[in-house]
């Protein structure tokens, strides 16, 4: 058996402080327009880099190697991973227990 406690039928690693109201379906979010924002400036500002290492390795040193191709490999797949993130979790199929699952062994 497990000894974690279990809150609305969900094993949690902590109960929840005393005269908070836990609602998995539907959990409060805290700073979420500041994070998008910093998430969507932090982007932009990562691409403007990303560019800049392309104009001055294609562009200047006229140089495609393995490096110039993993970062526009990595640029491109970290794109993605954020877009496919970033899209999953407001939907309102998203749950605590879809993202995070607990599963009661033994």
């Amino acid at each position: 058996m497990s000894n974690f406690p279990v809150v609305n039928g969900v094993s949690v690693l902590i109960p929840p402080p005393h005269g908070y109201v836990v609602n998995f379906e539907n959990p409060k979010q805290q700073c979420a327009l500041a994070a998008y924002i910093l998430w969507g400036s932090g982007t932009f500002v990562a691409t403007l880099f990303f560019i800049q290492y392309l104009y001055v390795k294609l562009w200047l040193i006229r140089k495609w190697d393995a490096e110039t191709v993993f970062v526009v490999l990595a640029w491109v797949l970290g794109n993605i991973d954020n877009a496919l993130l970033g899209c999953k979790c407001p939907s309102k199929n998203c749950s605590v227990r879809s993202l995070i699952h607990f599963s009661d062994v033994g």
